[in-house]
């Protein structure tokens, strides 16, 4: 069909099939363009790539004559210059005339078609002076080598000089003294020098390749393990680690090791590196030091438990001799008697005292020297302490002042024993030095942070002064200003260096300002925390009569000194020597229905102590958890903390006062146990003697009577910065009202004479004839003539001070008669010296009659002394006949039986030295006496 023919619609189609056709053919044709393009694009790419490739490329042709060079980089063309870039198609033998070995390489390497890296030096590589190349060839398949070369001259000039280098490096490491090594991340050795080899004794060629840990004993892997993998982690290195070490002959040596971790250039760890000393001969020497050191820690302890001991042995007795003073100074006595009687008390308590300062100055040596926190008042302890050393100076012109600053807090807490202890040494010393003028006590608020003040005491005296160049020897031990002083004062010279380490622990100092002649002043400061202002407790007093005690002390005379004490105010008592049988005392009185409202047990008993004790009675399991107890002890009063943190309520020194332990007695009989029956815990702290003082003076209330404003405004700052609580009345009749009105509040009355409306004596002569005899009136007068005293007393007055009112004597007369009224107690006998009959036959000892009832008893216990003594001997356990000749020692002198005593020390001595026929002896010579002696009572 011809154009003409088509229809229009044929036309039509056939054109779109063209237009699809042509359509086709130009996209087509345009991929190919593009294609084109790009293989272009990319040919140009490769051939700048391979142009300017840092190193230097040649591709060869085999070719009958041998390899024809095909193309080669810029590099290659400007390092010969231009010798390539011309000659495309040279010949390798031509290239490489000078140097026949190449083409024999690139021979071998075509023919077994494997990679080839060689090293040369050439003189026309494009540079002055001769070169060294690094080539690699490589087969490209199928008929093509590949040449790479690149200049190493600087790299194999590095290498050279780090190789010298590292021949220095290891000179160096092969002639230190310390062995130096270097292992991979697996601890296997790569290096070692000479020193190590010795140390370890092994060759190094042993060494190379051997496991850090093959000469480790197993608890040094233990050690240092961790420790290079700490190393390994932080990068840190790790210095002077000691460990234990096998050395190839089997011996054990030490070794200090420091290392560090080794890095490559890239910076990954690959190794540790160290150095390693032997320090065996210091190991031993430390070895030895740290046993000298226990023997001498064994030797201070063993020392200061001497002391304690000693303490305890000397107080033991003296607690008989001032008990019974005290006990003796109640009955019917002459001046004479009564004198003498004294003189015992002030003796022993003085002998106490320098028990204490040795004591005290062992506890500083060992340091063991420990503060306890109680709360008290400064002000009263200094006043106090002003009293008791009044007496010292009534036969000296001299005036004792004493000064409490306004700022000074009335409550703080720390010791008062050993803040007592300071002032009394230094107060001391200026009363013993000093015979005429003053000595004045200050104490001053120095500082102050939020929980603490800083408190600043003075002692000033007129006394005989101290050189300038002798006042840092004052406060060293066993030293006085000028050794003629030790023998004209005496003393042991171990107050100031006391006080010094005391009032260290407070963070404070001492110090002295002196000069001959004319007196000296001493300071010391100390910080305190701060106390709580509290609110007036009552303190509550329980009928004591009927309770029924156990107490609990190895020394038979403390028992038996205690019992007849807690007898006088119709206390049931029991008495035990050994601790273990408690239990079955408290078991047995409750099974009975009869049990104890408290336990009494000294601390240091031997074999099972008072600590014992109350930890197995507050066991929750005992039974007993619940029963008060109070600890006694012969040393100072730091054992009251220990007391408290295994449960007792309360605790007091030996010698025992009899008012304060009646007193604790009152207190914790008196306490709200419920918590405690509750199960929990009680919060109060331990009831001391300072605490029972502390909380009777917040409880007492003072009625003051008073007209004169300033008089009255000036007792009532006096009696409240002390503590105590203070009602104000400006005349008699107010008095009288506010007093019977309530009596029960009121513990003392101070009452001015001279009043308004009604005068002071006939208010007293009313509350008198109103039935009111016990509460303590004192009259505050300004006449001191003896008819005016007896006036007052005639009134019904118990005691006056005159005015104008000082300070002390207010104090002094509120602890008169509020804290020492004597105890109306039962009189005590006194114990008469032994003494022989004619007859050779008996022994007489004579003794009060009201002791009759206790000897009996008392020569009972010694018949089954005898008995457990050979029952003892028989197996030989020396440490029970120890211990029942330390109690037999104690036992005697209390009942004046001194033979008793001296064969309890002879019986303690044959046991330490573990002689049984002298122990034998001893029990002869004692069962002998026995069935010889007659007491005679008298009185």
């Amino acid at each position: 069909m011809d154009f003409h023919q088509k229809t229009r619609e044929e036309l039509l189609v056939e054109l779109e099939g063209l237009l699809e056709q042509n359509t086709e053919m130009r996209m087509e044709k345009e991929r190919m363009e593009k294609k084109e393009t790009t293989a272009q694009l990319k040919a140009g790419q490769w051939e700048s790539i391979f142009r300017k490739i840092p190193i230097a490329m040649l591709i060869w042709r085999p070719s009958q004559n041998g390899f024809v060079l095909e193309a080669c980089n810029d590099l290659m063309d400007q390092g010969t210059k231009g010798f390539f870039g011309r000659n495309i198609g040279a010949e390798a033998s031509q290239i490489y005339s000078q140097r026949p070995e190449i083409v024999s390489i690139m021979e071998t390497c075509f023919r077994d078609k494997r990679d080839i890296l060689s090293e040369f030096k050439t003189e026309y590589w494009g540079q002055v002076g001769e070169r060294t190349l690094s080539t690699i060839l490589t087969f490209v398949p199928p008929d093509l080598l590949l040449n790479l070369t690149q200049d190493i001259t600087e790299r194999k000039k590095a290498e050279e000089s780090m190789m010298e280098s590292e021949e220095k490096y290891r000179t160096i490491l092969e002639s230190i003294e310390e062995g130096y090594f270097e292992v991979d991340l697996e601890g296997r050795f790569t290096f070692v020098n000479n020193t190590l080899c010795k140390l370890l004794k092994r060759s190094r060629e042993e060494l190379i390749g051997l496991e850090f840990q093959a000469y480790e004993t197993p608890e040094s892997i233990e050690k240092l393990t961790p420790i290079f993998l700490k190393v390994f982690e932080t990068g840190e290195p790790a210095q002077k680690i000691d460990y234990e070490v096998v050395l190839s002959d089997g011996t054990h040596h030490f070794h200090e090791l420091s290392a560090s971790l080794r890095k490559n250039r890239q910076g990954k760890p690959i190794g540790f590196r160290g150095l390693a000393r032997d320090i065996t001969q210091r190991k031993l020497a430390e070895e030895e030091l740290r046993k000298a050191k226990i023997e001498a820690e064994a030797a201070n302890k063993a020392k200061s438990q001497f002391l304690a001991n000693m303490s305890h042995e000397i107080r033991t007795p003296m607690n008989a001799v001032i008990g019974f003073a005290d006990v003796l100074s109640d009955t019917n006595l002459d001046e004479d008697q009564r004198e003498y009687t004294s003189t015992i008390k002030r003796g022993g308590e003085m002998l106490l005292s320098l028990i204490n300062d040795i004591l005290d100055f062992s506890k500083i040596e060992s340091g063991d020297m420990e503060l306890e926190e109680i709360e008290f008042d400064p002000e009263l302890v200094a006043y106090d302490i002003c009293r008791l050393i009044s007496p010292r100076i009534k036969f000296k012109a001299i005036e004792m002042l004493c000064h409490i600053g306004e700022t000074v807090p009335s409550r703080i807490n720390g010791d008062p024993t050993r803040f007592r202890q300071v002032l009394t040494n230094i107060l001391g010393n200026a009363v013993k030095f000093t015979e005429t003028g003053e000595i004045e006590l200050s104490l001053e608020e120095e500082d102050e942070t939020q929980d603490q003040v800083k408190l600043h005491v003075r002692v000033r005296d007129t006394g005989i002064g101290i050189p300038a160049d002798k006042m840092d020897l004052v406060f060293k031990p066993f030293h006085q200003a000028d050794e003629s002083t030790t023998r004209k004062y005496g003393g042991t010279g171990l107050g100031l260096t006391i006080s010094k380490q005391i009032v260290a622990l407070w963070n404070g100092n001492v110090w002295g300002e002196s000069e001959p002649g004319k007196g000296s002043t001493f300071h010391f400061t100390a910080w305190f925390k701060k106390g709580e202002e509290k609110a007036p407790k009552p303190y509550v007093l329980i009928p004591m009569e009927n309770k029924r005690i156990l107490v609990v002390d190895d020394n038979q005379t403390n028992l038996d000194l205690l019992s007849r004490i807690l007898k006088m105010v119709h206390l049931r008592v029991k008495t035990l020597t050994e601790g273990q049988e408690v239990l079955s005392a408290l078991k047995e009185a409750l099974s009975h229905g009869d049990p104890f409202d408290l336990c009494i047990s000294d601390i240091q008993m031997p074999g099972f102590s008072g600590y014992d004790l109350a930890r197995m009675i507050r066991d929750p399991n005992s039974g007993f958890s619940n029963l008060p107890m109070i600890a006694l002890s012969s040393l100072l009063e730091r054992d009251a903390k220990k007391c408290e943190a295994v449960g007792f309520d309360g605790f007091l020194p030996k010698p025992i006062h009899r008012r304060m332990l009646f007193q604790l007695i009152e207190r914790i009989l008196g306490k709200d146990r419920a918590q405690r029956d509750e199960g929990e815990q009680s919060l109060e702290p331990i009831l001391t003697r300072h605490l029972i003082r502390e909380e009777k003076k917040l409880s007492v209330r003072i009625l003051l009577a008073e007209d004169n404003p300033d008089n009255q405004a000036l007792a009532k700052l006096i009696l409240t910065k002390a503590g105590y609580q203070v009602d104000l009345a400006d005349n008699g009749r107010q008095a009288t009202q506010k007093y019977m009105g309530s009596p029960e509040d009121y513990d003392l009355i101070l009452m001015d004479v001279q009043m308004p409306e009604m005068d002071g004596l006939e208010a007293t002569r009313l509350i008198r004839k109103n039935g009111f005899k016990d509460i303590p009136i004192v009259a505050l007068t300004a006449h001191a003539l003896v008819d005016d005293r007896e006036k007052c007393l005639n009134a019904g007055m118990n005691d006056y001070i005159t005015k104008p009112l000082k300070r002390e004597i207010v104090y002094d007369m509120v602890e008169k008669w509020l804290f020492e009224k004597p105890t109306v107690v039962k009189k005590e006998p006194s114990v008469s010296p032994q003494g022989t009959s004619a007859e050779k036959d008996i022994i007489i000892i004579k003794v009060e009659r009201d002791l009759e009832d206790l000897i009996p008893g008392f020569l009972a216990n010694r018949a089954k002394d005898i008995e457990d003594i050979k029952k003892a001997l028989d197996q030989r356990n020396y440490e029970t006949i120890r211990i029942l000749g330390h109690s037999m020692k104690g036992a005697g002198g209390g009942y004046g039986f001194d033979y008793i005593t001296e064969t309890g020390r002879a019986l303690e001595n044959a046991a330490n030295e573990n002689k049984p026929e002298k122990v034998m002896q001893v029990v002869k010579d004692l069962s002998a006496f026995l069935d010889r002696v007659q007491v005679v009572f008298e009185g």
